[in-house]
């Protein structure tokens, strides 16, 4: 389902920016036969879509520690794919400090999406990331998976995974 949604977001740009050239090589002569109709939709629709862009109003990274908490930088990060479709990839960074005691703690994540992300944003809501007893971090974290058509918004899914980062 992932990849039928990516391919028919394509499918819009592709037609949009089709009908756009030609439009300017025969003018009024494209909306003049039975499918003009249809044209003015997928124009239209281009047009709400091309002046409805904005950035994402969301960062996709979490900061656990204040600066006076933990002194010092970043000793070591872990990295998981927390999910793999056919079309994209969502993953799940989380960067590490030392405290006073000489133990790693996590100080900040991230999660984001890579691969053919057409008609998809990923926001990453929040994290628990736990110290295990054989030295691992396991992780529990949630974020929502928004689906658009045409640049609108028509579904948001909410996605929670658990693991350890090796």
């Amino acid at each position: 389902m992932y990849l039928i949604w990516a391919l028919l977001n394509t499918a819009f740009v592709i037609l949009f920016f089709g009908l756009a050239l030609t439009l300017f090589t025969k003018g009024k002569q494209l909306f003049n036969n039975k499918y003009g109709n249809a044209i003015i939709v997928v124009f239209v629709l281009g047009v709400i879509t091309m002046l409805g862009a904005k950035e994402r109003d969301f960062s996709n990274t979490r900061v656990y520690h204040s600066g006076k908490d933990i002194k010092g930088n970043n000793v070591a990060s872990r990295s998981v794919k927390i999910e793999e479709t056919i079309p994209f990839a969502l993953h799940f960074d989380v960067s590490f400090k030392k405290n006073d005691k000489d133990e790693l703690v996590p100080s900040s994540s991230r999660s984001n999406m890579s691969g053919f992300t057409s008609g998809y944003d990923w926001q990453y809501m929040n994290a628990a990331i736990n110290k295990q007893e054989n030295g691992t971090f396991s992780y529990d974290m949630s974020g929502v998976l928004h689906w658009y058509l045409f640049g609108i918004k028509v579904y948001s899914e909410s996605k929670d995974f658990t693991g350890v980062l090796e």
